[in-house]
């Protein structure tokens, strides 16, 4: 999935909502399995001053001042242990 984000993106400007499912329960059900959302640990390495994820729900939002045209996040989730990168 590509985000194009504006320069100017202000400090909390959200970049993405992240919506996994599991079986067919949609959003909710991947909730109660207990699935988490995090950066992988090159993305928290390289741009974790930039971007946050929020464990719970997927929200990617922008913490730090964005110096760069392009970044490639990988987000990770525990419950499937599967790779998305989202390129912004």
């Amino acid at each position: 999935m590509q985000v194009t984000v504006a320069e100017d993106a202000g400090l909390g400007s959200t970049l993405i909502d992240l919506d996994a499912t599991v079986g067919d329960g949609g959003p909710a059900a991947a909730a109660a399995a207990g699935l988490v959302y995090r950066f992988s640990r090159r993305t928290q390495v390289l741009h974790g001053a930039v971007f946050a994820i929020n464990a719970t729900n997927g929200l990617v939002t922008v913490i730090g001042p964005l110096h760069l045209p392009a970044y490639n996040l990988s987000v990770c989730n525990t419950h499937t242990h599967t790779h998305t990168r989202t390129p912004v």
